[in-house]
């Protein structure tokens, strides 16, 4: 089941883009729960790789914690450059790799970016 966040929780979690060319650096703000990251046009972040899956990996809210899980991808979800094999946990500043993708993971203190609230396309360098 999805849920949008809302309140003091929207806008507070980012993904960073870290290595794809001109968009190095972007947020993209995870305002639901779960938040699929993949290549087809379902996901809430596309990724434009061909090593990525339609729906590759989510990030989710379960238990108190945000985790990443992989989705049954070919090619694996890597978090700090390790494949992880279920759903792992998520602390400040861990690197979600899909794909040829690596996004960073953030929690912000206080509000979030307002201008990267859609859908972002990743195109490859």
């Amino acid at each position: 089941m999805e849920t949008r966040l809302t309140g003091e929780d929207a806008g507070r979690q980012v993904l960073i883009l870290r290595n794809r060319g001109g968009q190095i650096g972007r947020r993209v703000v995870v305002d639901r729960s779960p938040f699929v990251i993949g290549r087809g046009s379902q996901a809430q972040l596309e990724v434009d790789t061909e090593k990525a899956s339609r729906a590759h990996a989510h990030v989710e809210w379960v238990e108190g914690s945000w985790q990443v899980a992989d989705l049954g991808s070919a090619n694996g979800t890597f978090v700090n450059g390790e494949r992880i094999d279920g759903s792992r946990a998520l602390a400040r500043g861990d690197v979600i790799g899909v794909g040829e993708v690596e996004l960073e993971w953030h929690v912000l203190s206080e509000g979030g970016p307002t201008d990267d609230t859609e859908t972002a396309i990743l195109e490859p360098d």
